[in-house]
């Protein structure tokens, strides 16, 4: 009973949230075309109306592009937006990347500016990372880990932490230099990336497998 509560509570919150980006009695319009690094439209995918400034622990409303690449966010209420691919399903990575890589516009909606074009950079298909860990001592797998992410490219941000379970493949951003660690509960943390991280930097479509090992802290 407890748990359906805090269901519960989560979900008007969500409700709550979601309400103050779109709203049927708000008259903003975004749209624009999703487009490639080549400039072609890029149909059938799924973007994020992702509101500059807000926490973002909720979900956001999404839209998938059509046959023309082009979308359209309707009743979208007074803020600063950009809109992102938001499609893992179809290899691109995650959204977050697309924020703090630069594969994004920007627009802010106000009364006096309610309908506005909102070009969407469509980012390179993601690579995969398979992270394979073990136990130094006895060679088991690890199962849980903590994999610790971080890129050059963007100075002002701290590490993004994925909790992930041993190879257990990881949509990353292509042709980036990335920064690795790897922890685990129980264990010191990865020698070869430790505290300042492995370079890692991956082509589009590419899977790699990083063979991790990990020393028990006793």
């Amino acid at each position: 009973m407890k748990f359906l509560a805090i269901v519960g509570v989560v979900i008007l919150m969500a409700a709550s949230a979601l309400a103050g980006i779109t709203d049927p009695s708000c008259s903003g319009i975004l749209h624009g075309v999703a487009r490639n690094a080549e400039n072609q439209p890029v149909p059938g995918i799924r973007l994020v109306l992702w509101p500059i400034g807000v926490d973002l622990d909720y979900v956001l409303p999404t839209a998938t592009s059509n046959e023309a690449g082009t979308y359209s966010f309707e009743h979208v209420c007074a803020g600063q937006f950009t809109v992102l691919v938001d499609d893992e399903r179809a290899g691109y990575p995650p959204k977050i990347w697309s924020y703090l890589l630069g594969y994004k516009r920007e627009a802010k909606v106000t009364t006096e500016h309610q309908r506005i074009e909102l070009p969407v950079v469509v980012p390179p298909k993601a690579a995969l990372l398979e992270v394979v860990a073990r136990d130094s001592r006895t060679n088991a797998a690890v199962p849980t880990l903590r994999i610790m992410l971080k890129t050059s490219k963007v100075k002002m941000y701290d590490w993004i932490t994925i909790r992930n379970d041993s190879s257990e493949p990881l949509l990353l951003p292509a042709n980036t230099d990335l920064l690795c660690r790897v922890l685990a509960g129980g264990y010191r943390e990865w020698k070869e990336g430790n505290k300042k991280g492995k370079q890692v930097r991956l082509p589009p479509g590419s899977h790699m497998t990083l063979n991790v090992e990990l020393k028990p802290l006793r």
